[in-house]
């Protein structure tokens, strides 16, 4: 397994950061994935720049998330904080870039490559990287699984070899390419999905695996046939470590979690509302412990 160091701007994209380091440490280990470093506590009088060098070496791969206030990010006094030298994401790509660590950029929230001549002379490798995007709705889990791919692909002898290497080899775009989705690769966990349902349809059902879809088509694990307002393959939930997530489909009339309708993959708990159609869902597991926040 590649350890990972996760790199990403909180004002930029911390929801997406959040939720991306929930999968890949739900899959890689939570040993192998390194986030937040940055913002753990620095003794006093330590390096910071040092310590970020030191963190950053000891990782095989580094994904660097970029929103689209990513790059436009100011400081208090009106200047670009990637302009900084001391700003904690320069440091961390610069780091890992000249310690021929690979770089995948990762795009969320429909952001675009920042082009090479608005990045500062240290990052300037950066945009001749091969990025994945994480789009949002039906599409984000096949690009998960894109981006899962590329990680695994990456071993040790690999990383050592290249960065042994006078020149740095991106992840090849071959690797990068769109891949099926794989239904419950994320370990199985014996926990089941407890769904409850009230309104036009009324159960409680329980669910022994890690994925369900949600509906009111014939190939849905949950079909609320008799809901008008609920599209055929309306949404899916899923749970990594205890922790459940829905995602609207692309539905006609929406997904709402207490009265908001959702754009992205969000985590739910027990007492949070669902609505789909008509109809108020509840969605648990049994090891529920956590406090839900947006993806």
């Amino acid at each position: 397994m590649p350890k990972i160091f996760i790199s990403y701007r909180r004002e930029d994209c911390q929801g997406s950061a959040d939720y991306l380091h929930a999968l890949l440490e739900g899959y890689f280990g939570r040993g192998n994935v390194f986030y937040d470093v940055a913002t753990d506590a620095i003794p006093a009088g330590c390096n910071f720049a040092e310590l970020l060098n030191e963190r950053v070496s000891e990782c095989d791969v580094l994904l660097t998330i970029i929103g689209k206030r990513w790059l436009s990010a100011k400081t208090e006094e009106g200047t670009s904080r990637l302009h900084k030298e001391d700003d904690f994401v320069r440091i961390e790509i610069a780091s890992a870039l000249e310690q021929r660590i690979t770089v995948i950029p990762v795009l969320v929230e429909k952001a675009e490559m920042p082009p090479k001549q608005k990045l500062p002379p240290s990052l300037e490798q950066l945009s001749e990287r091969q990025a994945v995007p994480l789009r949002p709705g039906s599409d984000f889990r096949r690009d998960f699984e894109t981006l899962k791919r590329a990680l695994e692909s990456i071993d040790a002898t690999s990383v050592e070899a290249t960065r042994k290497s006078p020149h740095v080899h991106p992840v090849k775009k071959t690797q990068l390419a769109p891949q099926p989705i794989i239904i419950g690769s994320v370990p199985v966990n014996p926990d089941p999905i407890h769904v409850e349902i009230s309104g036009i349809d009324e159960g409680i059902m329980s669910f022994h695996r890690d994925e369900i879809s949600i509906g009111r088509g014939e190939d849905v694990d949950v079909n609320i046939v008799f809901d008008t307002l609920v599209s055929r393959s309306h949404a899916r939930i899923w749970k990594i470590r205890g922790i459940c997530y829905i995602e609207d489909l692309g539905s006609t009339h929406g997904t709402f979690v207490n009265g908001t309708s959702i754009i992205r993959p969000c985590s739910v708990k027990r007492d949070d509302h669902i609505q789909i159609g008509d109809s108020i869902i509840h969605i648990w597991t049994e090891s529920e412990n956590y406090e839900g926040k947006d993806a």
